[in-house]
């Protein structure tokens, strides 16, 4: 095991630094590409996580003991395919040989272009691709417990799902359908469409009963039960806006805007009690809002290689940390899940690079305690 020292950047008092340990070791012997992390997130039994790798397998590892091996595998035998057609098959053709050119290899694994989704309180977890076909899971087990596949497709929209917190609903759309959709988990049945530009955004609220909408800077609310807008529009004031994401505790949202010209806003958070709208410190303009944790305390926004993490109320970064000390370059992370009691953050790089063999758990009890890095390496 190698152990670094390096440092963050706290700013909940002031400029201080705050130094964390980082702590990289493997999950199993081996350094083939089999071993590439795909996605990783927390189960319900606290300190266990599970991690999903490059060949389908999974990987029940105990992230509180650095360098201990897995406590069981298993494999997924049953998985959603995703499929491109017209424009997308020949953009990803293109890509295909790009990263052919760069690494001498596609890197392609089954589960290419396949989102994971922590689900009823991380007993569950979905695979899907996005915007058809949900696959559930036994977390603990790995074994398939059902399908679902929706009434209304809309077209490769896996950065865009979102479920509701008693997992009955699923929002699904991108920006190119022109349209956003709910639909139920338990029937497939679309109950809700609403229209989205391509600056727009959406999502479900706190309660599961109504979609918040936002375009050129009012956010409106549309019923599920009725598809009416209900009254009470809020104007951020704001030319362009996007990226929203709503606080499970109900009480704020938070998304970030764009000026006339397309460059970056800053990034804010709206207080439903107060009706009044707070700025994140501006040291974090050009960072995207992420999610809340499931306390509702924290924002955590990300941009390369960085977590910030902003007092929800406030809107003051509490922490930033590096979580990705052994990237090549800067990129964009594919997945964050954490715990249900807001104690833990897991970390997926971005699996399309090739050097990606670790997830990365970041601590967020006070004081910030040391950020880990773990997982098959090479080249380090």
């Amino acid at each position: 095991m190698i152990t670094s020292l390096v440092a963050g950047l706290c700013f909940a008092q002031g400029a201080e630094q705050v130094p964390y340990n980082v702590d990289t070791f493997k999950v199993k012997p081996g350094e083939n590409q089999s071993d590439k992390i795909i996605r990783i997130c927390h189960t319900p039994t606290p300190g266990i996580a599970l991690i999903v790798m490059k060949d389908n397998e999974l990987r029940w590892t105990d992230i509180t003991k650095p360098g201990s091996n897995p406590i069981r595998t298993a494999k997924l035998e049953d998985v959603p395919n995703f499929v491109f057609s017209g424009k997308q098959a020949v953009d990803v053709e293109k890509a295909r040989k790009a990263t052919i050119g760069m690494f001498g290899s596609d890197d392609y694994h089954p589960l290419q272009g396949i989102g994971l989704y922590p689900f009823n309180q991380h007993k569950q977890f979905v695979l899907s691709n996005g915007h058809e076909q949900f696959y559930f899971y036994d977390s603990m087990t790995g074994k398939l417990d059902r399908k679902v596949i929706l009434e209304k497709p809309s077209k490769y929209g896996q950065w865009g799902v979102q479920f509701s917190s008693d997992g009955k609903l699923v929002l699904t759309g991108m920006a190119s359908d022109s349209k956003m959709f709910v639909h139920s988990l338990e029937t497939g049945k679309q109950l809700l469409s609403i229209p989205r530009g391509i600056m727009d955004s959406a999502a479900l609220s706190a309660d599961g009963k109504g979609v918040f909408h936002m375009s050129k800077g009012v956010i409106s609310t549309y019923s599920i039960a009725t598809g009416k807008v209900l009254p009470g529009q809020i104007n951020t004031e704001k030319p362009s806006s996007g990226l929203l994401t709503v606080n499970p505790d109900g009480s704020s949202l938070a998304f970030c805007s764009y000026n006339a010209k397309g460059g970056r806003d800053g990034n804010h958070i709206y207080n439903f009690a107060t009706k009044k709208m707070v700025r994140v410190d501006p040291r974090a303009d050009n960072v995207a809002p992420y999610c809340y944790s499931p306390d509702g305390k924290f924002l955590v926004l990300y941009e390369a290689r960085w977590l910030y993490f902003i007092d929800a109320k406030t809107g003051a970064i509490r922490c930033v940390v590096e979580a990705a000390p052994h990237a090549m370059w800067d990129y964009l992370y594919y997945g964050i899940d954490i715990s249900d009691d807001s104690k833990t953050l897991l970390l997926t790089p971005d699996p399309a690079q090739n050097d990606a063999r670790y997830g990365v758990i970041a601590y967020l009890d006070k004081p910030l305690r040391p950020v880990k890095v773990f997982g098959p390496r090479k080249g380090f």
